[in-house]
C-alpha cells in the first residue's frame, strides 16, 4: 500500500477524532493546534462503513447490491440509517431506501465514507465518484449525492501522483450541479477560509443543506491550511455542524495533496482499532494497522445510476433489474400505483421472457408485458398500473414471474390522516384559541374556519412518516388539526417521535397536550402496541413550513412501519 493511502487513512482517523466533540455546534469556535489532541481514536460509523464496503467488495458484489449488503451486516439505530433500514426491510432498495419518506436523507452525517472509494480508486475520480454516490444513496438523498460524488472523486485524485489543490478545485465544476447555489458561494468561502474564518457561518445562508454546507467547509478549510493537513483538519473541526466528517475530509485529501498529518496526531489514535458496534455478523479489524489495509486494492468497474429519480436498482440471475415508480413506491390515495420495469440480458446466450403477474387478494394488474427473447445485452421493458376497489392498507409485493424467476416489487400503504382546517391564525392568536376538534375527534364534524369558510374533516395520505401540511393552507397564515389512529405489532415497547419546524402541539389518546418546537421535538413512551389516538394542531404564519415528522421506533431504536395507522372509517373524502 502506498505511503500517500496510509497518510490519507491515518489523516481521517485523526480527523473524525478531532471533529467527534464539536459535531452540531452551530458557531465558530476556534481551535489550537495542541488542544485538543486526540489521545484515542473516536468511533464513527463513517469508519465502520468503510469495513463493511470492504466486505462488499471482496465477495465480488456489484455496486447495484450495496443496499443488500447494507441491510445485512449495519445495525445503526442513528436517525438517518433507521429511515434507511425501515425503507430497505420493505424491500426498497437503493436509491429508494435514501430517498423514500427518510426526512433525515439530506444530512451530512456520513459523507466521510466517501474517502474509502476514492482512496480505493487512486488515479480514477470518475469510477470512485460513481462507487460514493451509489453508496451514499443507500442511506441519503439530494445533495449528499454530488457532495459524495466529489469527495470519491477527489480522494480519488489526492491519492495519486496527480495530486494538487488545484486538481481538487477543477473537480468543482463538473460534480456541482450546473446553478446550484453553493457554486456561487465556492469563492467567497475559498477566500474566508484563507483569511476571515470566523465569517464563515454567516455567509451561508441557513435554508443550504448540511450536505451542501459541509462541502463548503471542506473547501474552506482546505483553502485556510497554509498546504498543512493539520491547519485544514483543524478548521474544520472549529467549524462544527457535521465536524467528524469534515475534519476527516480535509484532513485526508490535505494529506494527499500537502503531506502526511504531524506524527503528534496521529501517535495518540493508538495501535487498537475502535469500532462503533454497529457492525452486524461482521468482524471490525483489530487494529488501526488492519484498517488501514482494507483500502489496498482496485474498484470493480460500476456503471453511473440515475440517483434522483424513484428507482431501485438490483442484479437478479441473467438480469440487470431497473425498476422506476413513477408516482413513488406508494399506493397513491390508497388504491392505486405504477410500475415501469427494465430487465436487462446480462448473459452471453438468448433469454426467453414470458411475463405472469401475481398479486395479493383484491389488486389488480394491467399491463404492457409481451413475451419475447432478449438477446444477450438487450432490454425489456414493461409498465404495470395496479389498483384496488378498497383502501389498500398493507403493504404489497407485486411478483412478475418469469422462466422459474420471481421478481418482487414491492408497493407501500403509506397510511392516511384526517385533517380539518384551516382555522384563523390572526396575529399569531391562533395556538392560544381552542377550536372544535379540541374536544375529541368526531368524523360528523362540521365548523367554520379561515375567512368564515365551513370545515370539514378530510382524508389526507402522506408518502411517509412526514407530513406535508403546507399545501393545505394554501399559502397563508392558519391552523389545521390532523387526526390518526396506530396499531402496531405486539410484543414491543414503543415510543412516537414528533418533530415540527413550525410550533405544533400533540394530544395522545385524549391526554393533556404537549407542545412542539423546532428546538423541542416531542418524544413520548407508550405502554402496549395500540391502538393510539393521535391529535395534532399545526400552526403557520407566511413563512413555507416544512413536513411535520410522526414516527414510531422501537427499543432498540429502529423505525417501525406501523401495521395500521389509518382514521375512523366514515371520514369524509
Amino acid at each position: 500500500m502506498s505511503e500517500r493511502r496510509v497518510a490519507m487513512v491515518m489523516a481521517s482517523l485523526a480527523g473524525a477524532t478531532m471533529g467527534a466533540p464539536h459535531v452540531r455546534r452551530h458557531e465558530f469556535v476556534p481551535l489550537t493546534g495542541y488542544e485538543p489532541v486526540p489521545f484515542r481514536m473516536a468511533p464513527a460509523g463513517h469508519q465502520d462503513l468503510s469495513v463493511l464496503w470492504a466486505y462488499h467488495l471482496r465477495q465480488a458484489r456489484s455496486h447495484t447490491n450495496l443496499s443488500g449488503t447494507y441491510r445485512a451486516h449495519w445495525n445503526s439505530a442513528e436517525r438517518g440509517d433507521a429511515y434507511a433500514l425501515a425503507n430497505l426491510g420493505a424491500g426498497l432498495g437503493l436509491p429508494l431506501s435514501g430517498q423514500f419518506g427518510n426526512p433525515a436523507s439530506h444530512r451530512a452525517t456520513g459523507l466521510a465514507r466517501a474517502l474509502f472509494w476514492g482512496i480505493r480508486g487512486m488515479g480514477m475520480p470518475d469510477l470512485a465518484a460513481t462507487w460514493a454516490a451509489t453508496d451514499i444513496s443507500v442511506d441519503h438523498a439530494g445533495d449528499s449525492i454530488w457532495v459524495a460524488n466529489w469527495i470519491g472523486a477527489a480522494a480519488a485524485i489526492a491519492a495519486s501522483e496527480q495530486a494538487s489543490w488545484g486538481a481538487l478545485l477543477g473537480l468543482i465544476p463538473k460534480y456541482v450541479p450546473s446553478g446550484h447555489p453553493a457554486l456561487a458561494r465556492v469563492p467567497e468561502v475559498l477566500g474566508a477560509g484563507l483569511s476571515q474564518p470566523a465569517s464563515l457561518p454567516g455567509l451561508i445562508p441557513q435554508d443550504f443543506s448540511p450536505a451542501a454546507r459541509a462541502f463548503l467547509y471542506v473547501l474552506a478549510a482546505l483553502s485556510g491550511s497554509q498546504q498543512q493537513a493539520s491547519r485544514g483538519m483543524i478548521l474544520a473541526a472549529s467549524l462544527g455542524h457535521a465536524a467528524s466528517d469534515t475534519a476527516a475530509i480535509a484532513a485526508a485529501l490535505g494529506a494527499g495533496i500537502f503531506g502526511p498529518l504531524e506524527p503528534e496526531w496521529t501517535g495518540p489514535l493508538g495501535q487498537s482499532y475502535v469500532a462503533t458496534g454497529f457492525l452486524q455478523d461482521l468482524d471490525p479489524p483489530a487494529t488501526i494497522s488492519d484498517y488501514c489495509d482494507l483500502f489496498t486494492g482496485k474498484l470493480p468497474e460500476a456503471r453511473t445510476l440515475n440517483l434522483h429519480s424513484p428507482s431501485a436498482y438490483a442484479e437478479v440471475g441473467p438480469f440487470q433489474l431497473h425498476v422506476q415508480y413513477p408516482h413513488g413506491p406508494v399506493f397513491r390515495d390508497g388504491r392505486s400505483a405504477e410500475v415501469d420495469l427494465t430487465l436487462l440480458n446480462r448473459e452471453s446466450t438468448p433469454i426467453r421472457v414470458s411475463p405472469e403477474w401475481v398479486v395479493g387478494a383484491g389488486l389488480q394488474v394491467e399491463s404492457n408485458a409481451v413475451s419475447e427473447v432478449m438477446a444477450p445485452g438487450a432490454s425489456w421493458t414493461a409498465h404495470a398500473r395496479i389498483t384496488s376497489g378498497d383502501i389498500v392498507d398493507r403493504d404489497q409485493v407485486v411478483e412478475l414471474r418469469t422462466e422459474g424467476l420471481r421478481l418482487s416489487l414491492p408497493l407501500l400503504a403509506t397510511g392516511s390522516w384526517s385533517i380539518i382546517g384551516p382555522y384563523p391564525n390572526q396575529n399569531d392568536a391562533g395556538m392560544g384559541q381552542a377550536y372544535a376538534p379540541e374536544s375529541g375527534y368526531d368524523a360528523e364534524l362540521k365548523d367554520t374556519g379561515r375567512a368564515d369558510l365551513p370545515v370539514a374533516w378530510s382524508a389526507f395520505t402522506p408518502d411517509g412518516p412526514e407530513l406535508n401540511l403546507d399545501p393545505q393552507f394554501r399559502g397563508a397564515p392558519g391552523v389545521i388539526y390532523a387526526f390518526s389512529e396506530a396499531t402496531l405489532p405486539a410484543g414491543k415497547t414503543y415510543r412516537l417521535r414528533i418533530e415540527s419546524g413550525v410550533p405544533a402541539r400533540c394530544w395522545l389518546n385524549d391526554g393533556p397536550a404537549q407542545d412542539i418546537s423546532a428546538l423541542e421535538p416531542c418524544e413520548i413512551g407508550l405502554t402496549g402496541h395500540g391502538p393510539f389516538r393521535i391529535m395534532l394542531k399545526v400552526r403557520r404564519q407566511r413563512e413555507d413550513m416544512a413536513p411535520i415528522l410522526v414516527a414510531f421506533f422501537d427499543q432498540e431504536g429502529h423505525l417501525v412501519r406501523p401495521a395500521r395507522l389509518a382514521p375512523v372509517a366514515n371520514v369524509e373524502s
